[in-house]
């Protein structure tokens, strides 16, 4: 199948109307503010992909999302959507971490405590596996332990 995205492979995404190809990519917006659902077409969309790529194969296993901004966010809200249970989210910004618990993360680590790396191995119960999937939400210099 040939890509179709709008405003990507073919033209209208700044058209105030637009043909589309099914009913089923119809939405009644009334009641939605657009500035809030705008960033939504590209930041969840972003994290959905990255995270059907690098999903926990297992209940046991853990998803690690460094950075409690937007994007980490919506990759904790997303991922537990798609029935991951032990997500643990890292940052450094404890009302960051606690809206990550309240979004679902299962454990948090605050990277600025000087035993961020036994917090870790606590709430992973031994610290993540290798193989397991991290998410880097967070700029460069953040996400350097």
């Amino acid at each position: 199948m040939k890509a179709q995205s709008v405003g990507v492979f073919r033209p209208g995404d700044y058209a105030e109307y637009m043909l589309v190809p099914h009913p089923k990519f119809l939405v009644n917006a009334d009641g939605i503010d657009p500035a809030v659902a705008t960033p939504y077409a590209c930041s969840s969309v972003t994290v959905y992909n990255a995270l059907k790529k690098a999903l926990p194969e297992g209940d046991d296993e853990w998803l690690g999302i460094m950075g409690c901004g937007g994007l980490g966010l919506g990759a904790v809200t997303i991922a537990k959507a798609l029935g991951v249970k032990n997500i643990v989210s890292c940052d450094i910004n404890d009302a960051k971490l606690q809206a990550a618990r309240d979004s679902g993360a299962a454990g948090t680590v605050n990277l600025k405590a000087a035993d961020a790396h036994q917090q870790l191995r606590s709430v992973t119960g031994g610290g993540p596996k290798s193989e397991e999937p991290w998410m880097i939400c967070a700029t460069a210099r953040s996400s350097v332990a």
